[in-house]
């Protein structure tokens, strides 16, 4: 784990000084002005990591989730003012290129225009800009997306089925009790015969965050609550997230099952955990196909699994339904790129091999800089139609 901090530190120090170097340092601001606003930059960028190193020992406290909240949208800043620059200093470099190689003077004049103190300028803004936008948009209240998922021969009394899915929503800084009450209140108005919990219920230990989630039992569903673990719980005390969740009502799945029954049809619902749950408690490695042992005969199989990873496992198994989450969407330009390659599915419904359905929940909540562009949070209503 320390190796995290120490790599991410690292990082976090070279996007500043990269920031300080090629944007703040042609404003000409002064030697001192610039020092100073290098330095709150690098501290606040920081704080998270220092504050997540001591997440164990400190007791949860707004001052702490406000200090939190700033350096993570000094983190955001950052990130987002990298990619800027290196964009810019790719089009630098060709102009750079194009003028060796003797071409018109035009491109010495749009040379010195993007490497300009107007340049930095512009850029500076415009990366607050985008930052405050999505910071709002992060603290909008959470949309809910209506999904049908279309079976091929599922039975009649599974017509209609309606599944209401809550994701990542990483209580902690930023996400307490009444923002929880809000997401209750939205999914509890989609009316749905099932509520499917698939995994980052909260970043912190329980002793600290377990009351905040304490509106989460209040969700109301005729055929139960389930809930499975994401990675995030495996950081803090992933044991003790699983009894504050079935102290709330929710059914733990750890690589288990349970069969619900919906007029004459069979309905198997199974959950298995975070792949890096083995890293932390061995039982816990997934496996979709443990997850079914001992199931009997069903009309249809759903399986909740944090990551669109277990997709070909999920398919292998014989589940007709996936609910998942994790990518968040990205949350914010250039994450959502990134998470796009660095995930099987990013967001949406998606079919995977023959028979099994894919849906990946842009997350309920945030982690990391408190921020959405083109990645809005979501509770998702799932209705099953026949095919």
């Amino acid at each position: 784990m320390w190796i995290f901090f120490a790599v991410a530190a690292s990082i976090l120090t070279g996007l500043a000084l990269l920031a300080g170097f090629r944007l703040w340092l042609p404003l000409r601001l002064g030697a001192w002005p610039t020092a100073l606003l290098w330095a709150a930059a690098q501290i606040l960028a920081w704080t998270p990591l220092v504050l997540l190193a001591l997440r164990h020992r400190l007791p949860a406290h707004r001052s702490l989730d406000l200090l939190a909240q700033t350096g993570w949208l000094v983190v955001g800043w950052l990130s987002v003012a990298f990619f800027v620059i290196l964009v810019r200093d790719l089009l630098l470099g060709g102009v750079r290129a194009l003028a060796w190689a003797g071409a018109s003077p035009l491109w010495e004049t749009v040379r010195g225009g993007l490497g300009s103190r107007t340049a930095s300028l512009w850029i500076c803004a415009a990366v607050t800009v985008y930052v405050v936008t999505g910071a709002v948009a992060a603290c909008r209240m959470t949309r809910t997306v209506e999904v049908e998922v279309a079976v091929a021969g599922l039975h009649p009394d599974l017509e209609g089925l309606r599944i209401a899915q809550i994701s990542d929503l990483h209580i902690g800084s930023g996400i307490r009790g009444r923002h929880i009450r809000l997401v209750v209140e939205a999914a509890n108005a989609l009316g749905p015969d099932l509520v499917a919990f698939t995994g980052d219920l909260a970043d912190g230990l329980p002793r600290h965050l377990a009351a905040e989630a304490a509106p989460l039992a209040e969700l109301r569903a005729p055929l139960g609550r389930y809930f499975i673990t994401g990675n995030h719980e495996y950081y803090s005390d992933a044991e003790g997230w699983l009894a504050v969740a079935s102290g709330l009502g929710f059914r733990t799945l750890v690589n288990e099952h349970e069969v619900l029954a919906r007029g004459d049809a069979r309905l198997v619902v199974a959950g298995v955990p975070d792949p890096q749950g083995a890293g932390f408690l061995p039982h816990h490695r997934p496996r979709p196909d443990l997850a079914l042992a001992g199931a009997p005969a069903a009309d249809f199989r759903l399986l909740l699994a944090h990551r669109p990873s277990q997709a070909p496992a999920a398919a292998a198994a014989g589940f007709h339904l996936m609910l998942c989450g994790h990518t968040h969407g990205g949350q914010y330009h250039p994450f959502t790129w990134i998470a796009d390659k660095a995930n099987l599915y990013l967001h949406g419904l998606h079919r995977h091999a023959e028979r099994l359905w894919v849906y990946v929940s842009r997350g309920t909540g945030t982690w990391g800089p408190p921020m959405r562009v083109g990645a809005p949070t979501e509770i998702t209503l799932l209705t099953l139609r026949a095919r």
